[in-house]
């Protein structure tokens, strides 16, 4: 088999191992943390048809843009960073946090340092619900899941370029 028929970035595959997340909080700090078990996202674009008098499509409406998505985090970070979100929420005169929006930057740096960042960030999050996942008695961590309302999805390619959706 010669040319791989299958995408790879620079050569290889970016694995979870090489992911560096930021938690930038408005209004507050920078939350630094390795404790994710996992980040889910989508961003989707829903065009209109427009027809006029007849059964022909004329044409289509650029549609309307959502996002969302689910963070997971080992339970004492994810009460480190609710934490964090009540103090800025607090410096706005109120205790709620799904109130306060942050940036979830994800930058994948292969670990040996050689090659591309590529970079995802996930723009004014807030929470939407909290629940607890593997509260047990089992070997496995606690871990804290948060979906999330996201107001935008944006790539940033290794050169700066900023790729979005809509």
């Amino acid at each position: 088999m010669g040319v791989e028929d299958y995408p790879l970035l620079q050569g290889q595959y970016l694995s979870w191992a090489e992911i560096q997340p930021v938690l930038a909080i408005a209004g507050g700090l920078d939350v630094k943390t390795k404790d994710f078990a996992a980040i889910d996202f989508n961003d989707s674009l829903t065009p209109s048809k427009v027809r006029g008098v007849g059964p022909v499509i004329r044409g289509r409406t650029v549609g309307l843009y959502d996002a969302d998505g689910t963070m997971s985090m080992y339970h004492a970070s994810a009460v480190s960073f609710r934490g964090q979100l009540l103090k800025a929420a607090q410096a706005n005169g109120h205790n709620r946090i799904a109130l306060v929006a942050f940036d979830l930057i994800i930058n994948w740096s292969p670990l040996d340092g050689i090659g591309s960042v590529y970079t995802t960030k996930l723009v004014g999050a807030r929470l939407q619900e909290r629940s607890q996942k593997n509260a047990s008695s089992s070997a496995d961590a606690n871990v804290s899941e948060m979906p999330l309302s996201i107001v935008r999805v944006e790539e940033i390619d290794p050169t700066g370029n900023i790729i979005v959706l809509a």
